[in-house]
């Protein structure tokens, strides 16, 4: 009888071992729809390419926190952008805000909180063109309008349309990195209305496209 109850123990004990070794290792994931309901998928560590509507997402996520500039939540924005970027593309983000702090006297995080604006994107079109799973090159466009923070809840924004060309890498999926995609090349043009296009600087003084 003491065998059989330590035999139980141990298998129960190797269960539980190795249900924390799974959860550990190879993470679970759920995919829920537009609905609410959720579906199994599989093992984390199955999914190794990015699913293309993964792309749009990290796409999307990036430029609103780049390019849709809001007085209230700038610091946020730029932070998790960063969390979106490759080790080189942050080095030159932070080359510019550097430059723009030197040439201006104040940082452009402080700039943006003077300015007391809000922006949104509205997409357009999103295409991506896959090369081989591990690399993405994005085309996005659409349109983009400020308000002021304060003033008149009814002013018209300001309305351009933008078009943003960005290349994203595949990198191991982590709990900071879910998607398992890092941008790595960000150029973006803008555009008035009525057609009278022009490239614009972005407002950090950089040019349309980036290096």
């Amino acid at each position: 009888m003491l065998i059989l109850s330590a035999s139980i123990s141990l298998l129960a004990v190797c269960s539980a071992a190795w249900a924390m070794t799974t959860a550990l290792n190879k993470p679970l994931i759920y995919y829920v729809d537009s609905d609410g309901q959720a579906s199994f998928g599989g093992n984390l560590s199955g999914a190794s390419q990015p699913l293309e509507v993964e792309v749009a997402y990290v796409t999307k996520e990036f430029l609103r926190r780049t390019v849709a500039l809001n007085s209230l939540t700038v610091e946020r924005d730029f932070a998790s952008s960063f969390n979106l970027m490759t080790a080189n593309l942050q080095a030159q983000h932070q080359e510019q805000f550097d430059s723009w702090q030197s040439e201006q006297g104040r940082s452009f995080v402080e700039y943006v909180r003077a300015a007391g604006i809000r922006t949104t994107l509205e997409f357009s079109a999103v295409e991506i063109e896959n090369h081989g799973g591990t690399r993405f090159s994005v085309r996005a466009m659409g349109t983009m309008q400020t308000w002021p923070l304060a003033g008149d809840a009814e002013a018209e924004p300001k309305t351009k349309t933008f078009e943003s060309q960005l290349s994203l890498v595949a990198v191991s999926r982590t709990e900071n990195i879910p998607n398992g995609l890092l941008v790595s090349h960000q150029a973006i043009k803008y555009f008035e209305p009525k057609n009278t296009s022009a490239d614009l600087e972005d407002a950090r003084g950089l040019e349309s496209t980036q290096p």
